[in-house]
């Protein structure tokens, strides 16, 4: 019995480290100091295993600018008339509670790189932190939201 303890201990520790730091390195924490989900959440249109990208759009540390944390095929998000909501899929969202951000409160704006375009998510409480999705599902959230939200181009 203590054998197959330790042999599950050894094996969910690097990934309970991993999901610890990516809660804190993406900036999903610092969303959730204004932004935690409160009550249930009723969309009219959901984006279930969306791969983004998330983090502070600068490290000073590292003065990269673009966001470090990687959520490949993790992230739901779904809309209605009031705001946008994030989650995790399960397990990786063990540290990370739902988000629901007021459409006032978000702003996006499409951005193109080399050889990608996405469409970036700031946020009004936190601005340093953004999420990026790609283009395609990007434009379908635009497509949800109010016109106010979307920077220009």
């Amino acid at each position: 019995m203590t054998k197959v303890l330790i042999v599950v201990t050894a094996a969910l520790l690097p990934f309970l480290i991993v999901m610890f730091i990516g809660h804190h390195w993406s900036g999903w924490r610092l969303l959730a100091r204004y932004y935690r989900l409160q009550s249930e959440f009723h969309g009219t249109q959901w984006w279930p295993f969306v791969t983004a990208r998330m983090g502070r759009r600068e490290s000073v540390e590292l003065g990269i600018k673009t966001p470090l944390f990687s959520l490949r095929s993790s992230l739901n998000i779904r809309v209605n008339d009031d705001g946008i909501y994030f989650s995790l899929v399960p397990p990786f969202g063990v540290f990370s509670r739902p988000l629901f951000v007021p459409w006032g409160d978000v702003s996006m704006n499409v951005l193109r790189e080399f050889l990608s375009t996405w469409v970036e998510f700031r946020f009004k409480e936190v601005p340093d932190v953004c999420l990026r999705i790609r283009e395609r599902v990007g434009r379908e959230v635009i497509k949800h939201s109010p016109k106010q939200v979307m920077d220009a181009e």
